[in-house]
C-alpha cells in the first residue's frame, strides 16, 4: 500500500526538522562557549575556519558543529551531503548528538 502523500513529502519534512534542530544547536551560545556574544553578531565565517582546523585534526565536536554549519549555511556554503558526511564522521568518533542526528539525516 502506498503512503497517501508519497514518500517525497516525508523526506522534505525530515529535512525541515533536521534543519530546525541544527539551527537550535547553532544558535544556543553556550554550546559554542560564547555565552556573552549574541548569535546575530557572531562571525560564522571565522568560527567555520576554526572548526575546520580542529575537524582536520579529528576532533569529534568540531566535525559535528562544522557539519551543522554546512547544513544551515552559516559561515560556509550550504551543502547537505557535506553536512551528512561530517556529522557521520563525528558519530563514528563518538559524538552522542551526531549519533542521534545521523538517523534523521539519511
Amino acid at each position: 500500500m502506498r503512503p497517501p502523500f508519497g514518500v517525497g513529502i516525508f523526506k522534505v519534512i525530515e529535512m525541515k526538522l533536521f534543519t530546525a534542530f541544527v539551527m537550535m544547536c547553532l544558535l544556543v551560545p553556550s554550546v559554542f562557549g560564547a555565552e556573552d556574544v549574541p548569535a546575530s553578531s557572531r562571525d560564522y565565517v571565522a568560527e567555520a575556519a576554526e572548526y575546520k582546523i580542529k575537524a582536520d585534526q579529528g576532533d569529534a565536536d568540531a566535525l559535528f558543529y562544522l557539519g551543522g554549519m554546512y547544513a544551515t549555511g552559516h559561515g560556509v556554503a550550504k551543502d547537505h551531503s557535506k553536512a551528512v558526511e561530517l556529522i557521520a564522521l563525528s558519530a563514528n568518533k563518538g559524538n552522542r548528538l551526531a549519533k542521534k542526528m545521523i538517523g534523521v539525516m539519511k
